[in-house]
Order: structure tokens, then C-alpha cells, then sequence
């Protein structure tokens, strides 16, 4: 029988669900990947254009276009340092991280919970009460985390790599 024939199957509630969790977890790497990145370049910014012993740019400083170009940087480190702790990226990178932590290990949890399907040629009680189990623990995880606006372009990419990591012929569906 062509596996996606049988889309009544309640086994794809089970992989719609794997899916999605797949997508946050994706979605949050690259959030997190982000606004590391962010942070660390306003610091090495801020660094090297505040430091006292960046005497040995001083073949930059003692030119006109050099000069200029010092001031310029001094002004902008100085306005990032005062807007860095309003953006709070060390607030965002540990929400980030506890947020991916947890989407993880529903990832692994749905995969070992579909690995178990194929195994069993069915989708019986016990892997109905793991996968309730499962919907019950990403709750947790909305109710707990309060997640940012996503922009529809990073959404997408997420998806389309979900899909292309979990396509619907991949997933075993067992008769009813």
C-alpha cells in the first residue's frame, strides 16, 4: 500500500507532530547561531575601539583618514556599549539555548517513538500513551518558554529542511 494513501491513519498525528518539533528545533539553531553571532561581533567591536592598548594602531590613529576613521569607531563603540544591555543577547542566548535543550530531546524522544512504530508494525496503546506523553511535555514547553516572532522567511527554510530531513514516504504507516 502507498504510504501516503493512508493519510486517516492517526500514526500521522504521531509524524505531523515529529515534524513540527523538528522545525522548532532547526528554527532555534539558527536563532541561537544568530544572536551569538551578534554578541560576539558588538564585543570584538567594542573591544578593539575602546581599547587603551591599541597603541599599535597607532600608524592608523596619526593619519587624517585614520583619525577620522578612530573617531568614527570610538563614537559607534560607544553607543553599542550603551544599547548592548538593553538588547539583552546574553538574556536571549540562555532562553535560546534551554529552549533548544528542551525541543532536542522532544526530537529524540518522537524519533525513538517512530523508530519504535516501524519496529512493531503497528501503532498500539502503549505508543498512543507515549506519544500523549509527548504532546503533554511540548505544552510544558510552549507554556514554559515564550517565544519571539519568527520571521516568515526563517520559518520557511526550517520547514522545507524539516521536510526534506522527514519526507511523508520516509514514514512507515502501519494497517488499521
Amino acid at each position: 500500500m502507498d504510504v501516503i494513501s493512508n493519510m486517516n491513519n492517526p500514526v500521522w498525528d504521531v509524524y505531523e507532530q515529529y515534524r513540527t518539533v523538528r522545525v522548532n528545533v532547526l528554527r532555534y539553531e539558527k536563532q541561537l547561531t544568530w544572536t551569538e553571532r551578534k554578541n560576539k561581533w558588538m564585543d570584538i567591536f567594542i573591544a578593539v575601539s575602546t581599547s587603551s592598548t591599541a597603541a599599535s594602531m597607532w600608524f592608523v590613529k596619526y593619519t587624517y583618514f585614520g583619525d577620522y576613521t578612530w573617531q568614527v569607531c570610538s563614537v559607534i563603540a560607544v553607543i553599542l556599549s550603551i544599547i548592548k544591555p538593553i538588547l539583552k543577547y546574553q538574556d536571549k542566548i540562555k532562553v535560546t539555548r534551554a529552549l533548544l535543550a528542551e525541543y532536542r530531546a522532544l526530537d529524540y524522544a518522537y524519533q525513538k517513538l517512530v523508530i519504535s512504530i516501524k519496529q512493531r508494525g503497528k501503532y498500539d496503546d502503549e505508543l498512543k500513551n507515549k506519544f500523549l506523553v509527548l504532546l503533554d511535555k511540548r505544552a510544558r514547553i510552549i507554556d514554559e518558554f515564550v517565544a519571539g516572532p519568527i520571521a516568515s522567511i526563517q520559518r520557511n527554510r526550517a520547514l522545507d529542511q524539516a521536510n526534506e530531513e522527514l519526507p511523508p514516504q520516509d514514514f512507515y504507516v502501519p494497517e488499521v
